[in-house]
């Protein structure tokens, strides 16, 4: 994967304020989050425009925890519709 994966920064002074990893051939996103100080000032959003560029190919996201209130609140505000959901099955051995 090398160098189809990148990670992008919004920096808040000399600390990292914002960051989302992602392949940038497919755009899925493996991973992003924002620092609670910092949410809420449109950081986030910027990362994802970023991410989207020319809006060629979807940005896609993979792996959103069901129970992460603030990601599933945040990703349809920005228009990103929740398209495709998983349980997770257990079987007692």
């Amino acid at each position: 994967f090398g160098d189809m994966v990148e990670t992008v920064v919004v920096k808040a002074g000399d600390n990292i304020a914002a960051y989302a990893h992602y392949n940038k051939v497919t755009k899925r996103v493996y991973q992003f989050a924002t620092a609670k100080q910092h949410r809420r000032k449109g950081m986030a959003t910027a990362l994802f425009h970023y991410i989207a560029g020319d809006n060629t190919i979807p940005v896609m996201f993979v792996n959103i925890d069901g129970n992460d209130e603030a990601s599933n609140a945040f990703l349809p505000a920005i228009g990103m519709p929740l398209v495709i959901s998983q349980y997770e099955m257990d079987m007692m051995l």
